[in-house]
């Protein structure tokens, strides 16, 4: 007989399809996929109902149904507020579980366990174990227990900086850059300003006035774009073309209630720009934060956070907006997994006597939110694309 396992971890992708991954399989590939299954467990028909995000995330960690659980469906009716689910919130706040979760069993059998953006985990309860926020689909949000489909993250979500108008973000118009300092060897190099105001915060973000930079480095019009946050070039957050994403960008921004600063990571690509500059599109990620969604809050001290955005939503909002197209959603579902790879392996390593992992990704069903209907076109090519 196989000696009895030490430690257990769980890794849940929500809207992974077992039909649709065994066929993948049998394709070849997908190897850590396959030997989870073939030396860990596999569960393809396991659910309950209903089958929505909040009661069957609640039921793979309490073991529960709906009715003893308290998650009955994705949202949840407050007492005295309007049946209208508007006024409803998604149900995704660990308060309002009535079953014990697992990894609160083996908290107080005083076992170690590290659960990182599990849905209905947050605010935690353990003493012994290490929690990266779980209160909504992405890591360091929340939507508990805001109104309807409202959402708000740490520190920001994403944004646009455009010619053109968009609901999320901030319109401008180029004219002649003036005023500058250091300014690259160029002709007729243009600015607009940039009033950014941050949008979805936990705690609400000063708002912060910003410097696009436009030139051209040949003779084919203008071809470079340079995000400042100041008229000085040589203090350039980034300088980038078409199509290209800058990296990581780390910079301070100032929390409204107490005036602190904290320090927030985010990148932008650059998705449109004419040879006039008259059309111009900068997509801005969200703000990755790095406090207020660790338990306990020393623990975010054993992750180095400046490095990665945690690309929440992976773009979905912004896609349908039609600020960005698929391949830049894809490369957002990198950067997404990017971050929650540093944060797993960051706290795994720091906490080697771990015994449990629980931990859930979220990409596959914004794929299936944002694409499900193209995998049914009739165009050959848009429905082999998807």
């Amino acid at each position: 007989m196989a000696d009895k396992a030490k430690r257990a971890a769980l890794i849940g992708y929500d809207c992974l399809i077992p039909k649709r991954l065994e066929a993948m399989l049998a394709q070849g590939g997908l190897e850590h996929f396959r030997a989870f299954m073939n030396e860990g467990s596999f569960i393809p028909e396991g659910y309950n109902l209903p089958t929505v995000t909040p009661p069957s995330w609640a039921t793979i960690c309490t073991g529960a149904y709906p009715r003893t659980h308290g998650v009955e469906d994705y949202y949840y009716y407050h007492e005295g507020r309007s049946l209208d689910y508007k006024e409803t919130t998604q149900a995704f706040g660990s308060d309002i579980m009535t079953a014990e979760t697992i990894w609160d069993a083996w908290d107080k059998n005083g076992k170690k366990c590290v659960v990182v953006n599990y849905p209905m985990s947050w605010p935690s309860h353990m003493k012994n174990g290490v929690m990266i926020m779980g209160q909504g689909l992405s890591p360091a949000e929340t939507r508990w227990p805001l109104h309807g489909n409202e959402h708000k993250e740490f520190l920001a979500s994403e944004s646009v900086i455009s010619t053109e108008f968009y609901p999320m973000g901030v319109q401008g118009a180029f004219d002649d850059a003036k005023g500058w300092k250091n300014l690259p060897e160029c002709d007729e190099p243009l600015e607009m300003v940039v009033n950014m105001a941050f949008k979805e915060c936990v705690e609400p973000v000063e708002g912060q006035t910003w410097y696009c930079l436009a030139w051209e480095s040949g003779d084919d019009g203008y071809d470079r774009i340079a995000l400042c946050p100041e008229k000085d070039y040589s203090k350039a957050f980034f300088t980038i073309k078409l199509g290209e994403w800058s990296e990581p960008v780390q910079h301070d921004f100032t929390i409204k209630a107490d005036g602190r600063t904290e320090k927030g990571v985010f990148r932008c690509k650059l998705m449109q720009l004419s040879d006039d500059a008259e059309e111009f599109k900068l997509y801005i990620s969200g703000i990755a934060g790095r406090i207020g969604f660790v338990a306990p809050p020393e623990a975010a001290d054993q992750i180095d956070f400046s490095k990665h955005i945690t690309a929440n939503d992976i773009g979905l909002v912004a896609f349908l907006h039609g600020i960005i197209d698929t391949d830049t959603v894809c490369e957002l579902v990198e950067f997404h997994s990017a971050w929650l790879w540093n944060t797993v392996e960051s706290l795994l390593k720091a906490n080697p006597d771990w015994d449990l992992f629980y931990m859930h990704s979220h990409p596959i069903d914004w794929f299936y939110h944002g694409w499900l209907s193209e995998l049914d076109s009739k165009d050959p090519e848009i429905r082999a694309r998807a």
